[in-house]
């Protein structure tokens, strides 16, 4: 797990879109009102998205150029440790196109089952730097940032750690009083944490109203300088000069 660097936790925020055929419609005005709290709180996110909704993030195209960013949700049609290299190649490049291509940055993908073999190379080839594996049951006490895999640290490619989600931070049970007290340990410690919110969640009135008291809550922890909040992309940030540190000291030697 990567050590703390500074005295103020980091929280990651994200928003998950799954949205495809008949359930994209409507979709786009509560793209565009979310999108309008997050910059009135000036809270920065990373958006995840299937390819048939990256038209929701095309009508906020000018805040993916200036605060937020933009990730791929991966379908297993392409993506899995059963596909070969150049299909993978194909459709990763032709997502990151599209994304570009209306000013917004990549650094995540996000997996189901797995990544085709040996294809490490190809993320680095479109500039990804974290892997975030959809199916990760990781204790919310030990999560952190690790290397995605065994070769993937020195390809600078590295596992986004498993997130808190909405449900799990909103509800009124001992689940959500444990996860709570975990996630402000962690960043007391100066950890980071990664809240995911379910973009379905939020067209009701109430998972709205659930999401936005959440939102204004970091936001106000964060005025206080208690922590901080940055899209996903920062963690690569993180995990660099952490590496750095560590290659720094591992060349120090003592006087003979």
């Amino acid at each position: 797990m990567i050590a703390p660097i500074t005295q103020q936790g980091l929280v990651v925020v994200s928003i998950e879109n799954h949205a495809t055929g008949s359930s994209l419609a409507g979709q786009q005005r509560i793209v565009l009102r979310l999108n309008a709290f997050l910059s009135e709180r000036m809270i920065p996110i990373t958006w995840f998205s299937r390819y048939e909704a990256f038209e929701d993030l095309q009508v906020i195209s000018d805040t993916l150029v200036d605060h937020h960013e933009a990730a791929i949700l991966a379908d297993n049609h392409w993506c899995s440790n059963q596909v070969d290299r150049r299909a993978f190649n194909e459709e990763l490049s032709l997502r990151c196109e599209r994304l570009h291509a209306i000013g917004a940055r990549v650094s995540t993908v996000a997996i189901d089952e797995g990544l085709p073999a040996d294809s490490l190379d190809i993320l680095v080839k479109q500039r990804i730097s974290l892997v975030r594996d959809l199916n990760d049951t990781t204790s919310s006490a030990v999560r952190g940032l690790q290397p995605f895999n065994d070769d993937s640290k020195r390809y600078g490619i590295w596992k986004l750690p498993a997130p808190y989600t909405l449900t799990e931070l909103t509800q009124r049970n001992v689940r959500t009083v444990v996860a709570r007290r975990q996630m402000v340990k962690q960043l007391h410690r100066g950890n980071c944490v990664h809240l995911n919110m379910q973009l379905g969640q939020l067209m009701d009135a109430a998972g709205w109203k659930r999401a936005v008291q959440l939102i204004v809550q970091l936001s106000q922890m964060r005025d206080r300088g208690r922590i901080q909040i940055s899209p996903v992309n920062s963690l690569c940030y993180v995990a660099r000069r952490v590496v750095q540190k560590s290659q720094s000291h591992s060349d120090i030697r003592p006087a003979a």
